[in-house]
């Protein structure tokens, strides 16, 4: 059996799934680079900067992806992922329950 959805709902789920894939992609971006933490010479002392670089195909062929990040830039992340976490769940709710997606998310 399929969910009738109307076109405000549709744009929800849109959403939703649209930033799970921005997400998964930040993800995939951390996990697959790699880092230089704690590579340092004699005069740095900051550490509070975490960079790392990913090969990735563009249009020229291989290309190279640089990141920076910050204890508060993990933090922002971690809290991007619990918030879908709950959305997923109460759309999940909503579609198995049979409940209305605009009113309940």
């Amino acid at each position: 059996e399929t969910v009738q959805l109307n076109e405000n709902e549709k744009k929800i789920i849109k959403n939703i799934f649209a930033r799970i894939q921005k997400l998964i992609e930040s993800r995939n971006n951390i996990v697959h680079s790699t880092w230089f933490i704690g590579w340092s010479n004699k005069t740095m002392i900051d550490f509070s900067e975490a960079s790392g670089h990913k090969l990735h195909k563009d249009k020229g062929g291989v290309a190279t992806k640089t990141f920076k990040y910050k204890k508060e830039d993990f933090k922002k992340l971690s809290k991007k992922a619990e918030i879908l976490y709950k959305l997923v769940l109460r759309l999940h709710v909503c579609i198995s329950g049979n409940f209305s997606i605009e009113k309940k998310l």
